[in-house]
């Protein structure tokens, strides 16, 4: 008897030391995998744990909570007065489609802090970002491998630079040494408007203010200037309720910023309330573009936003009509944008429409085709001109459809 119970104790403590050494060693305080990279995890465990199964798994019926949520996509945008919210908003109004595709915006804060949250937040599937978010995050060095993580579904449009100061301040280098806003921390505003000074070799001290409070310090004359990054015409900037002692500041272009950056303009049809002596003001703009985790083709979120692309494609001329934000004209879905790998599924109908004829016409593609058959013709559009000229042939084009 005394035998079978020291052999039935060394068996227990056999299961015990198995099933101790089978999980995984965990860093004292170290944080659980969230987010996408975690989802993935799961999935390979389920399904290795499938094909050692000796029995098939039976397919069941979605539940109608399960079925809500394979059909309701996520997207995180930005604050409420800046662009990527009306842009969430436009993109939940065109693609409903009931109980078959339903998108739900998220405010977010910025460009920046919506690439990290790509990845570790688990109810993200799309986020608004601009091209130099990423280059922030890799600066960062704490997500590995960020740009194979993180693709594109289409560039969208480009935001301008909006710097609101006092009339004294003249040149942008006069901002050194003096407070200036540039929106809360993680947002695009914050990291563009940091490494654009940087590259320039101007050292302000940078507050980092909501773009209405930063406005609010501006008028009270506590700060110099206050720096956002949006879509024109911003409703903030728009709706400034501007006495005469303020003006926006001209930004000219520079050659240290034309990997990231792109010459643009700002009108008097843009700020009336700023733009009262002049029809054009120099700046620089960044381009959005509608980013999504680089889901795997097998995987059901990958599935789910492949749903998404299709709807975004075939619905694409809504987006073109009002009320939608103006800013839509500029989008080209057939763009590509350097350093970045497009989503699977939107290369794939990008290809169909290719083959079928494509979504309507848009003005870019118009503009392109423009460009290429004045270079057959004999003329030559400069990489410096083609943005400010199509800039002017999109307004060109408003103009038309106004009257």
């Amino acid at each position: 008897m005394r035998l079978c119970r020291v052999a039935l104790a060394l068996a227990i403590a056999s299961g015990l030391w198995s099933n101790a050494m089978a999980q995984p060693p965990q860093a004292p305080g170290a944080e659980p995998y969230i987010g996408a990279q975690a989802e993935l995890s799961r999935i390979a465990s389920s399904r290795s744990s499938q094909r050692g199964a000796a029995q098939p798994v039976a397919v069941r019926q979605l539940t109608e909570g399960e079925q809500a949520n394979a059909n309701t996509v996520s997207i995180i945008s930005g604050g409420t007065t800046g662009t990527f919210l009306q842009f969430a908003s436009d993109i939940m109004t065109v693609l409903d489609d009931g109980d078959k595709l339903r998108v739900l915006p998220v405010i977010g804060k910025g460009a920046t802090q919506n690439v990290r949250d790509l990845v570790y937040l688990r109810g993200i599937d799309v986020g608004l970002i601009r091209t130099d978010s990423v280059e922030a995050i890799r600066r960062e060095g704490k997500i590995a491998g960020i740009q194979s993580q993180i693709a594109y579904i289409a560039r969208l449009s480009n935001d301008e630079m909006h710097v609101v100061a006092s009339k004294d301040i003249t040149d942008l280098r006069q901002l050194a040494g003096k407070k200036v806003n540039i929106e809360v921390l993680g947002s695009g505003s914050n990291f563009s408007s940091r490494l654009v000074f940087e590259r320039l070799g101007i050292k302000a001290e940078f507050l980092e203010l909501d773009q209405a409070a930063g406005l609010d310090r501006v008028k009270r004359g506590e700060i110099a200037a206050n720096i956002f990054w949006g879509g024109k015409p911003l409703l903030g900037v728009a709706r400034f309720a501007n006495d005469g002692r303020f003006h926006l500041l001209r930004v000219p272009y520079d050659d240290k910023l034309q990997d990231l950056y792109l010459p643009a303009t700002l009108s008097k049809d843009d700020y009336p309330n700023f733009l009262q002596g002049e029809d054009r003001l120099e700046t620089l703009a960044v381009s959005t573009i509608l980013a999504v985790y680089n889901w795997p083709q097998n995987t059901e979120r990958y599935k789910k936003l492949e749903r998404f692309v299709d709807a975004l494609f075939a619905k694409f001329d809504g987006f073109l009509k009002p009320p939608r934000h103006p800013k839509w004209a500029e989008t080209n879905l057939a763009a590509t944008v350097p350093g970045f790998t497009r989503f699977r599924a939107a290369q794939v109908a990008l290809e169909r429409e290719s083959v079928s004829g494509g979504p309507p016409s848009q003005p870019r593609a118009e503009f392109d085709r423009f460009v290429q058959e004045r270079a057959v013709a004999g003329g030559r559009v400069e990489a410096g001109d083609r943005e400010r000229l199509f800039r002017d042939f999109v307004d060109w084009q408003k103009t038309r459809a106004g009257r």
